[in-house]
């Protein structure tokens, strides 16, 4: 089995037929304003061209990769000491949002499995915390704790499910 993706930064419509995979770079429209798309463009698209099947290959790690650049800060670390604030072992999911919680009373990670398997993984944070809790989207309510161990939050997820995880300092 082999595939391709067609990744791109912006937003675009994409169509395919037995045929024919398009990406409509511009719109056009002639109401209410026939100029809009007058003049020069400039589009950035990727064909990622792949042995095995969407997942096999996987595209959404890919995409990632080439769509956001690293996030890096400085630490306290000494000069020349590599350290990664948040890794996700194995792999398995997709960091979708890091940030402080809307209600300033700690840390905020979403997560999003986009395999069409349940799995488990374990996220190793470089910060102290004293519980973790699933919240949803907009942080209002809780959904229940969720296990940590030596510091990893210890998380399954369903098929495609997006979690998303409050730290508490």
């Amino acid at each position: 089995e082999v595939g391709f993706a067609v990744i791109s930064p912006s937003r675009h419509g994409y169509s395919v037929s037995e045929e024919a995979v398009s990406l409509s770079l511009i719109k056009s429209p002639l109401f209410p304003n026939p100029w809009s798309d007058l003049g020069e463009f400039e589009f950035t698209y990727y064909i990622y061209p792949h042995l095995g099947g969407y997942e096999e290959a996987r595209v959404p790690f890919v995409s990632s990769e080439v769509l956001y650049d690293p996030v890096v800060f400085e630490t306290g670390s000494p000069a020349g000491m590599a350290e990664s604030f948040i890794e996700i072992e194995p792999p398995e999911f997709l960091l979708g949002a890091f940030k402080k919680s809307e209600d300033g009373d700690g840390l905020v990670i979403r997560l999003y499995n986009p395999q069409s398997r349940k799995v488990k993984t374990r996220v190793k944070l470089n910060a102290v915390f004293r519980e973790a809790v699933e919240v949803d989207i907009p942080e209002l309510n809780s959904l229940g704790k969720i296990e940590t161990r030596d510091g990893e939050i210890l998380v399954e997820m369903a098929p495609y499910e997006v979690k998303t995880i409050k730290l508490l300092k």
